[in-house]
């Protein structure tokens, strides 16, 4: 067995990436336009800063990712244990120190205010748990350099440990240069594709730059989705620094928000009712939380190795960087949106950003289309496929959202009233023709819940038939666990990250 395969197999194991995720990678190289300033003048340096495996073809130049050349599962995340409540001492945070190389991008100096804020909520706030949270973010984020972070992660566990959550821990992940660099290569690239040439401001490179941010530093929607996935249970924080992101975890989830409102802005908000009397409480154990932030990680990176591969964001054999870019802040924002879901406690803003992932899904997997993402069939045959292929484990912490969300989205059809037109499990609506037909209640509900959609446009365009008979039908009532239909699809995109190479297939049979 040749070397290379051994090492892959020992991080497959570490990962839980299996041999078949990892024989998904593979994909043909395609033709790049590499513009002759690039990389100072080197064409060829597009392949060191983006990771991929970069060759002449004739005049020109031809790209594949390296995972994809033989298959091997991306390595961009990397997971390091440095503390539990047992083990507790500052050199467990050593590994925190090579971070060095990012000293650099601390540009502002905020340590002594930070330090003093600090002093002021443990004085004010003492032993409670949300100010030394609070606290604890701040002075990871702001630590001047990777030579001081040991010691405030030292102190900072060693707080929260003793009064407020014995059983915390803190996990390292390392961000890989190629993880962001992909996106910085494809806006860069959109500079004489799109952009005029000239530099404006020194933002010639700034192509949406704000909306993918959390890409470059923090991963703040990946990660935190994860920690709120038992929403209203937290079950730890995230801090973002350059290179890095730190995880702090409780060892248990602690209930997130307040049955009361927090202040009167808060009191005045359409409340979920689900957010404060939730149903259904956690049954995970203590490792099953780092059981899942690997698995997580694992998938997130499967999931942008394909969105950035080359061949999936071409279009006739030639990569299209302003597909690469459209694609990755699709991917930022229903990962934003999913995590909103999860910590708002307005229903109505709940469901908005629900139609809004339901309409940014099919921009990454073709087949998710609105008729299969609102199916009731299809949301039991989807939840059937995540345990098919989801750790045990993990399912306790990531699958209770999921699983009460395809139980409401079961009962939308009980809406349906009016007996002279619902007739055991089928309703009669007008068809095109100008006749009525027999639909069944579960179809139905998925064209209310369409219309409802489109209600969040107006209704200045003519509304047919069969639509207003829809709303005059249904007594518009949804139950409050329908918006993490959202958080059932992004756990089936994660499952099955393959599904978005379907788009670049796609474009390749046109």
């Amino acid at each position: 067995m040749p070397e290379w395969w051994r090492d892959w197999a020992d991080e497959v194991s570490r990962r839980d990436i299996t041999a078949e995720d990892a024989r998904l990678l593979r994909s043909a190289s395609v033709s790049v336009r590499i513009p002759p300033w690039f990389s100072g003048g080197n064409p060829a340096g597009l392949g060191s800063l983006a990771e991929w495996r970069v060759e002449r073809s004739g005049d020109g130049w031809c790209a594949q990712s390296v995972e994809s050349v033989q298959g091997r599962p991306p390595t961009h995340l990397q997971v390091t244990r440095l503390c539990g409540s047992g083990n507790l001492t500052v050199a467990n945070f050593s590994a925190l120190t090579s971070l060095a190389s990012f000293d650099s991008y601390m540009t502002v100096d905020i340590w002594e205010r930070v330090v003093q804020e600090y002093g002021r909520l443990s004085d004010r706030f003492p032993n409670r748990a949300e100010a030394m949270l609070e606290g604890a973010k701040a002075l990871l984020a702001a630590a001047p350099t990777a030579g001081d972070l040991p010691g405030v992660a030292y102190e900072v566990m060693h707080a929260l440990v003793r009064p407020a959550l014995p059983d915390s821990g803190m996990f390292f992940i390392r961000v890989g240069e190629g993880f962001s660099r992909r996106m910085t290569v494809a806006r860069s690239l959109l500079r004489d594709l799109v952009v005029p040439a000239q530099d404006t401001q020194g933002r010639t490179f700034a192509s949406s730059h704000h909306l993918l941010a959390d890409m470059l530093l923090g991963l703040t929607p990946f990660v935190e989705c994860l920690l709120t996935s038992l929403s209203p249970w937290v079950w730890g924080l995230s801090v973002g620094r350059a290179g890095a992101v730190l995880i702090i975890t409780f060892g248990k989830p602690v209930l997130g928000r307040s049955r009361i409102a927090g202040d009167i802005l808060d009191m005045s908000a359409r409340s979920a009712s689900v957010r404060g009397t939730v149903s259904w409480e956690p049954e995970a154990e203590q490792a099953d939380y780092e059981h899942s932030i690997r698995w997580w990680l694992a998938r997130i990176d499967l999931l942008f190795s394909h969105l950035t591969e080359p061949a999936n964001c071409a279009i006739a054999g030639l990569y299209d960087p302003r597909i690469a870019h459209e694609r990755a802040i699709t991917a930022v924002q229903i990962f934003k949106s999913c995590h909103m879901i999860a910590t708002t406690r307005d229903q109505h803003t709940r469901q908005l950003l629900l139609f809004n992932v339901l309409d940014q899904l099919p921009g990454l997997d073709p087949r998710a289309k609105w008729e299969v993402t609102t199916s009731v069939t299809k949301a039991r045959q989807r939840l059937a496929e995540i345990e098919e292929r989801m750790p045990a484990d993990v399912a306790r912490v990531l699958l209770p959202r999921a699983r009460v969300a395809v139980e409401a989205l079961e009962h939308l059809a009980d809406g349906f009233f009016a007996p002279e037109i619902v007739q055991d499990d089928a309703i009669l609506l007008p068809d095109k023709w100008g006749g009525q037909v027999a639909t069944p209640l579960s179809k139905a509900a998925s064209e209310w819940l369409r219309v409802m959609r489109n209600s969040a446009h107006g209704f200045e365009q003519k509304v047919a038939d069969r639509q207003r008979v829809l709303l005059a039908a249904h007594d518009a009532s949804v139950p409050p666990e329908l918006p993490d239909v959202a958080w059932l699809h992004l756990l089936h995109l994660l499952c099955y990250p393959e599904k978005v190479a379907a788009q670049g297939r796609a474009r390749r049979a046109k």
